[in-house]
């Protein structure tokens, strides 16, 4: 492959990235996620579900007046047709047959990325003591991407079994937890780390500002295509091994100790980093190398992962397993990433195009990505749409 055919291809992927990124929603970097909470008691199951009700708007139309906000008052005359939509998109039964639901009522709840409807009704089951199958398709036409977070208590289970389902699962059995079992749906976990890498444009932006100059050094204040494979190599691993261990550690400390810095500052100290880390492509900074940035800011990367695996509620006994396989997903996406992105720039970095052109504009345009994420986080004002 010649040097034109990588920047090229190269380009083809930044505008890709672009073209993705300036629709997406850059105050919430997670994907479209609905949170149910099951307790399956002994003549009954009891439902809530929280669905956001950005989600809900796009598939109903909430918004009568088309003012482009939503209103406890919009939101409440369409109660019946919210519960009718989503109660279309949930299957609960057990080997007897299924479940038959009713809903009872609506209220508010707001979390970390936007305010969700919370609907909360019961179902009467054939089966009292039968584990639960659950059958999963909210916004399988309208989102692909979107993911429903599941959790089960009661008088059926001894610990608190959780999942994460996808409209395209055919059924999932909801079956009990011993005391000290593991968190059940581990792979479930797993694939919650990679979708919330891969979706998080912030977390991504980062990760690239570092590698563009990793298969460069600095020699007289110029950057130079670099003549070691092994020691590009080296510079790699030590970004990735600083950034996993870092945000591993936050990670950890959020959710099982309980250390949450306010979002109010995590969200606009992650657009921070990649402001800096951007720039220090251009200018870059005498004190510190990519490794150091990776771990410093890396600490702060790891408030905003456990955003999203806080929201999932885990007990004690299933906060262990689920933690290590979203931690292990959200390595796992971090790894795809590093090799669609680091081929391109080791094959491209002797063309002087790519020190002269692709790494500044590159660099630039994740500044400014950065930089209109730290506005928006900061005042809480939206630059691009949704």
């Amino acid at each position: 492959m010649t040097a034109r055919a990588v920047l090229s291809a190269l380009a083809f992927a930044s505008a890709t990235l672009v073209g993705w990124a300036v629709p997406t929603s850059v105050m919430a970097h997670k994907a479209s996620d609905a949170y149910l909470d099951i307790a399956a008691r002994e003549d009954r199951v009891q439902v809530q579900w929280d669905i956001a009700l950005r989600d809900l708007d796009a598939a109903l139309d909430l918004d009568a007046d088309r003012d482009g906000r939503l209103t406890w008052a919009e939101v409440r005359a369409r109660h019946a047709d919210t519960a009718a939509f989503a109660l279309r998109s949930l299957g609960l039964s057990t080997a007897a047959g299924d479940c038959v639901h009713q809903a009872t009522t609506q209220a508010l709840r707001r979390r970390t990325d936007g305010t969700y409807a919370v609907l909360s009704f019961e179902s009467r089951c054939l089966s009292r003591a039968d584990p639960l199958t659950l059958r999963y398709r909210l916004f399988e036409s309208v989102d692909p991407s979107h993911r429903g977070i599941v959790r089960v208590g009661g008088d059926r289970t001894e610990g608190v079994a959780a999942a994460v389902v996808a409209p395209e699962d055919t059924a999932v059995e909801l079956r009990p937890l011993a005391p000290g079992d593991a968190a059940s749906g581990f792979g479930s976990f797993v694939k919650l780390g990679i979708e919330h890498v891969l979706a998080g444009w912030d977390h991504l932006a980062f990760l690239f500002a570092l590698l563009l100059p990793a298969v460069l050094r600095r020699v007289d204040g110029r950057w130079v295509p670099a003549t070691s494979a092994g020691a590009s190599a080296r510079s790699v691993v030590a970004i990735v091994t600083a950034f996993t261990l870092a945000h591993s550690i936050t990670l950890a400390l959020a959710v099982v100790g309980g250390l949450r810095p306010p979002d109010a500052i995590v969200e606009p100290a992650i657009a921070a980093s990649v402001v800096l880390a951007a720039l220090h492509n251009l200018w870059p900074l005498g004190w510190a190398r990519q490794w150091q940035l990776a771990f410093g800011f890396g600490l702060i990367h790891g408030f905003g992962f456990a955003g999203a695996l806080e929201e999932v509620g885990l007990d004690r006994a299933s906060m262990a397993a689920g933690l290590l396989g979203f931690n292990l997903g959200v390595e796992l996406g971090q790894l795809a990433a590093v090799a669609v992105v680091l081929p391109l720039c080791w094959l491209a970095r002797r063309h002087r195009l790519y020190r002269g052109a692709a790494l500044p504009v590159l660099s630039l345009a994740l500044t400014a990505f950065g930089l209109m994420w730290l506005v928006e986080r900061l005042f809480d004002f939206r630059i691009l749409p949704a």
